[in-house]
């Protein structure tokens, strides 16, 4: 992906969260871990986590989360900032850490 598109959808995905109370607006420099959920799809609007926990300052995990193509509920979904259907990112939690580590060691996940 080309910078001046990826800069396009991380701006969206930020103006998206001073809008969409689904999503959290944590400071850009924030370091921590994230976990990625997918844009919402089908009958139930349900997201699934999308890959792994990511590690370092939110604005770096937003620019991973924008291109990854789950994030978005439909393919034109991402020319929309109001888009609600898309994916979110938020903290993870410990319990989820440790069951992303022990599955990491086991070779469950690659």
């Amino acid at each position: 992906m080309e910078q001046k598109e990826l800069e396009r959808r991380v701006g969206l995905y930020l103006e998206r969260a001073k809008r969409d109370r689904e999503v959290i607006n944590y400071p850009v420099d924030e370091v921590n871990h994230w976990k990625i959920l997918s844009g919402s799809m089908g009958d139930h609007n349900e997201r699934s986590f999308i890959g792994e926990v990511l590690h370092g300052k939110f604005i770096d995990a937003v620019a991973y989360a924008v291109q990854q193509f789950r994030f978005y509920s439909n393919l034109y979904s991402n020319e929309d900032p109001s888009n609600v259907d898309n994916g979110i990112i938020i903290k993870a939690e410990i319990h989820e850490l440790e069951d992303y580590l022990i599955n990491l060691k086991s070779g469950l996940l690659r």
